[in-house]
């Protein structure tokens, strides 16, 4: 199961300290007050997190969160702490979501299950700030979630799919063949199962396409590139009402199926990194949908971005883009929603489109390439700026900042872990990890290789 997160988080750096003080004006040493101050200032915003934790029932046992005075750019001068691991036993492809102000794990498969397998496991954790885990409430019995899933947070509940019957082949069973769609209170530690207004969702295996998923507007926007429910024979697109399951299909747009879509490049950056904060699924002829979420409108970006579709949300209607300036197969483009205009991207050439005036630009590059831990490609949207684990995009001023990356071990890479924007810190937490030679052309985990079931959050 692909994991995500809230997606759209839009909060601003908290810990963003613009207080300094001229020389001259105290006898402490040079920095001194503006180090005493940022302290302050750290004190009191984390007071205000603390207040709505107790006011949820939560515990709060204070982290370390540091912030530097001296930064002088948004999100500079952080630190990485840990998430520890979570009391679960080795899985893939778990259901990962920070879910307001908790992180929210489930599912996923054993790693040595076969490709074909759909059944997987039932269990999860929750990690609160406080830095500890609880185990969640079993789900309705007789439900497992299957591969290719997706976790979405809607702002009260994670919603999960699709969930199968954990004896399909079992034919005097009352659920009917295909997926259903589960919700999960973190609050409440609750579940209820949803009614798909009588449809239900397609299940494939796990060597198969996944979903693409995004929540906005209310509503769960799902593509697949088979067929979205049982009930029709074509890939398509859906918008589900969480409250109440009612289901209405939308024109397929780029999951039209004009054409054949290309094969997989085992070399390309997209077969090994997907972005698990952004819907991802497989699509028509340009391959790959990327789902992205913006303001009345949903975005679909093809492959490596040579197509861009735009979904209004009221009419169901897609329109196609005008075609991005620069494309190329070998590249990789994480796309983000920053309000009007989505940014894509990328170490060669980055660029943005403004969804209302239908028109490119193109922006500055980073200076330097991701580094070899492979996920400074993650970038989340804070309210303003693009942030990765490594690097920061300002859209004000079109520049680029440098930060540190995760604590991993020398030559340690982590591959395609799930990367949220909590509104105060960038969590970066599973995918697995594996040791790469010095003079190794290409490094990647073995299929076998559980996810690493910790991560950290970056405060800064």
């Amino acid at each position: 199961m692909n994991g995500s997160g809230t997606h759209g988080s839009t909060g601003a750096d908290a810990f963003d300290d613009a207080d300094r003080q001229g020389p001259g004006a105290s006898s402490e040493r040079p920095g001194e007050e503006a180090r005493r101050r940022g302290r302050r200032r750290r004190t009191t915003v984390l007071a205000v997190v603390a207040a709505s934790w107790l006011a949820a029932g939560l515990a709060v046992v204070w982290l370390d969160w540091p912030v530097t005075a001296e930064a002088d750019r948004p999100h500079a001068g952080g630190e990485w702490e840990p998430i520890l691991a979570a009391p679960l036993a080795d899985r893939v492809g778990t259901g990962t979501v920070w879910a307001g102000d908790r992180l929210v794990v489930w599912g996923g498969r054993a790693p040595t299950a076969d490709a074909g397998a759909v059944e997987g496991f039932t269990d999860g954790a929750v990690w609160s700030p406080s830095g500890e885990w609880r185990a969640m409430a079993e789900p309705p019995p007789g439900l497992a979630p299957a591969p290719g899933g997706f976790a979405r947070w809607t702002g009260e509940e994670v919603l999960f799919g699709p969930v199968v019957a954990t004896n399909r082949a079992d034919d005097d069973t009352d659920r009917p063949r295909g997926g259903g769609l589960l919700a999960y209170d973190p609050a409440g530690d609750s579940w209820r199962e949803i009614d798909l207004a009588g449809e239900r969702l397609t299940v494939g295996g796990a060597d198969e396409p996944g979903y693409a998923a995004v929540m906005t507007g209310g509503e769960l926007i799902l593509g697949h590139p088979a067929a979205v429910t049982t009930d029709e024979d074509a890939p398509g697109v859906v918008a589900v009402d969480p409250e109440d399951g009612a289901l209405r299909h939308l024109a397929p747009g780029p999951y039209a199926p004009d054409g054949e879509p290309p094969a997989d490049d085992e070399d390309s950056p997209e077969s090994a990194d997907t972005d698990t904060d952004t819907g991802v699924g497989a699509g028509g002829p340009g391959g790959e949908v990327r789902l992205v979420p913006a303001p009345d409108r949903v975005v679909a970006v093809v492959a490596d971005g040579t197509e861009t579709w735009v979904l209004a949300l009221g009419s169901g209607e897609w329109r196609q883009t005008e075609p991005p300036p620069i494309t190329g197969d070998d590249r990789y483009v994480t796309v983000v929603a920053a309000g009007g205009q989505l940014l894509f991207l990328d170490d060669s050439a980055p660029h943005a489109y403004d969804i209302a005036a239908d028109q490119w630009r193109e922006l500055e590059p980073p200076p330097t390439e991701v580094g070899r831990h492979g996920i400074g490609h993650h970038f989340r949207w804070t309210g303003e700026a693009a942030l990765a684990p490594g690097r920061v995009y300002h859209p004000a001023d079109d520049t680029w900042s440098e930060l540190p990356g995760p604590p991993l071990a020398e030559g340690e890479k982590l591959t395609d872990p799930y990367v949220s924007w909590s509104g105060e810190a960038l969590v970066v937490f599973g995918g697995p990890r594996t040791v790469c030679q010095e003079d190794a052309e290409r490094c990647e985990a073995p299929e076998t290789t559980p996810d690493t079931l910790a991560g950290w959050v970056y405060i800064g």
